[in-house]
């Protein structure tokens, strides 16, 4: 969840709390896009939207113009704040108008950041289908951004009631928007190349491309090969599976993080839950941080309610990162080469 939302998937289950919503747009004059597409195709209503965007949810219809689409609806409590629409791919026309990512806000909710909060979401789901999504209008985002930020400076002691953290979506900060993340793949082999060469030069060593090694898989390809087995499976015996994410920026890899579903022995001394690592290039910029947290979301979906964390306690960056996500301190432990790491829990629901 960002900004105290959460997202469900249009259903007959959530008909009243749609049916309010769409009843909010009309009457504020904006209507519903959505709804309009619709009512023009042969699904009228509130039930009609239901059907019909369960139904581009699970096939396209090119001959009417439309692609593959997810629909959600946004949350706060019960009470549906706007709605959230997914294209998988883009026609030409949805590349001038439209984009990957389409949301809306119920007009008595504007103002609050939840358009961050939806968009961001959007590009969440986007990088964890392999898509690198464009929104409708990022200048109009942008603004939404900066008029939250002049909100919040206009609120002073005796002046106004500072929002609480909870009641606006998290800024997205520098350049943020332009940041994905996505599964590793063959398509980021040059970018995986450039990026583990520089950790290389730097560190001396990568751990997850030594352990590619020692399992057969020599060269980037092979690394890439590796950690998409372990996602995908089989998985060779004795280890756990894994999802590996790239951090990109228009097409750079800044860092990347992995996702254990399992435990052994001995990451509960050296790996933990999550492993991350920032290319050296692109520390202290606040990417270690925000790929932590969207671990955390991604064990929290598939049912881990807490993450054990180990951190050598002689990397200060790396202990300040997990500081900052709400860890709590469980031990320390040897562990090889004479190091010490401490180790922490991290709950990982309610991100945001």
């Amino acid at each position: 969840m960002y900004g105290a939302l959460r997202f469900e998937p249009v259903s007959a289950q959530i008909g009243d709390a749609l049916e309010d919503l769409l009843a909010d747009y009309r009457r504020s004059g904006d209507g519903s896009g959505a709804e309009a597409s619709a009512t023009r195709n042969g699904y009228p209503g509130t039930d009609g939207y239901i059907e019909f965007w369960s139904r581009i949810a699970c096939e396209a219809w090119p001959e009417r113009g439309f692609v593959r689409t997810d629909t959600l609806i946004a949350f706060r409590g019960e009470r549906a704040i706007g709605d959230l629409r997914l294209r998988r791919t883009l026609t030409p026309d949805l590349e001038r108008d439209g984009g990957n990512i389409g949301y809306a806000v119920r007009a008595s909710e504007r103002g609050k950041g939840y358009a961050t909060a939806m968009l961001r979401e959007g590009l969440r789901r986007a990088a964890e289908i392999g898509i690198r999504a464009s929104a409708a209008d990022d200048r109009d985002h942008e603004r939404r951004v900066a008029t939250r930020r002049r909100e919040v400076r206009r609120c002073r002691p005796g002046r106004c009631r500072r929002r609480r953290r909870s009641d606006v979506a998290p800024d997205l900060g520098r350049d943020r928007i332009f940041v994905t993340l996505e599964p590793i793949s063959p398509l980021m082999r040059d970018s995986l190349a450039s990026f583990l060469d520089e950790m290389l030069a730097r560190d001396g060593a990568h751990p997850p491309l030594e352990f590619a090694r020692l399992n057969g898989y020599d060269g980037v390809e092979g690394y890439i090969t590796f950690w998409r087995l372990l996602a995908e499976g089989p998985l060779p015996a004795g280890i756990v599976r894994t999802d590996t994410f790239v951090l990109l920026r228009d097409g750079r890899a800044l860092g990347e993080v992995r996702v254990r579903h399992g435990l052994t022995p001995r990451l509960e001394i050296d790996g933990g839950t999550i492993g991350y690592g920032v290319r050296p290039s692109e520390r202290g910029n606040g990417y270690a941080t925000q790929m932590l947290r969207a671990a955390l979301v991604r064990l929290n979906e598939i049912g881990i309610a807490r993450a054990l964390i180990t951190v050598n306690v002689t990397n200060a960056p790396s202990l300040r990162v997990v500081e900052k996500n709400g860890a709590v301190v469980r031990d320390e432990v040897p562990a090889d080469a004479g190091a010490v790491h401490r180790r922490f829990w991290i709950d990982t629901g309610g991100r945001t």
